[in-house]
């Protein structure tokens, strides 16, 4: 039996969320990155427990996360759905997610709802997750080991959400180079859907790019952003949306 950590973390707030459930756990503890394509295809056994874990974009699962967990082949594997939000709202994310593993062949007996910094704007859930969120991953993450350990992990959790899922926008803005980009190409290599490319490192293509934000958070002159005007202006718009307090949470379901 292993402990998988499987996550789509752009920014590494996601991964962040991760790392604080899996890290009290003595089982050993295998990492898949699902920016890239190495999980595709993974077969797992049925003994093994894996956290699935995404940022929400728009309310939904990023559709490359979407295609990638589709991949898989569980073998009855116990999976807990992390759908990890900036403050705003996690719509129906989080059942989407779960929806996509059982439909997949993963038992999904927990799901949570965890906060971490906003990947765009960064005042919303700045610096979260924080000592009060590590403590109640933590908690989470006991609940979960317990029920797990005892075989009384049900193998679907009743989670939050609306079907037909909500439909996405599209963000329409995407981070470029300015005069300080270097054209190292670093933000091209980690680029998970291949936005950004030569001859020219400081050009994104808006028919791919996904407002991940990873270009941002690699980028060592810290060229690659959008307009800050754009950036006021949408956070002066958005606020209303992440008025009050936002809290983690856990579903789970015990046989």
């Amino acid at each position: 039996m292993a402990v998988y950590e499987l996550y789509f973390s752009p920014t590494g707030g996601t991964k962040k969320v991760m790392d604080i459930l899996t890290d009290t756990w003595e089982n050993e503890r295998k990492l898949m990155d699902l920016s890239t394509a190495e999980p595709e295809g993974y077969t797992f056994q049925q003994d093994d427990l894996c956290f699935v874990g995404i940022p929400v974009f728009e309310g939904r699962v990023p559709k490359l996360v979407v295609s990638r967990l589709k991949t898989l082949v569980p073998n009855g594997a116990q999976a807990v759905a992390v759908a990890v939000y900036g403050g705003r709202a996690v719509d129906d994310a989080l059942l989407e997610l779960t929806d996509v593993l059982t439909e997949t062949g993963f038992r999904c007996g927990a799901a949570i709802e965890a906060v971490a910094e906003h990947s765009i704007l960064h005042i919303y859930a700045q610096n979260r997750p924080d000592a009060q969120d590590t403590a109640d991953l933590h908690q989470y993450a006991g609940k979960i080991q317990a029920l797990y350990e005892a075989g009384k992990l049900a193998d679907c959790a009743s989670v939050p959400g609306n079907r037909p899922y909500i439909e996405m926008g599209g963000i329409k803005i995407h981070p470029e180079g300015n005069e300080n980009c270097v054209q190292c190409g670093i933000c091209a290599g980690v680029c998970p859907t291949g936005a950004i490319a030569a001859p020219d490192f400081s050009r994104t293509d808006g028919s791919k790019c996904i407002t991940c934000m990873r270009c941002v958070s690699v980028c060592p002159t810290h060229a690659r952003d959008f307009n800050p005007a754009l950036v006021k202006t949408t956070q002066k718009k958005m606020a209303p949306h992440f008025a009050g307090e936002r809290h983690n949470k856990l579903y789970i379901s015990e046989k």
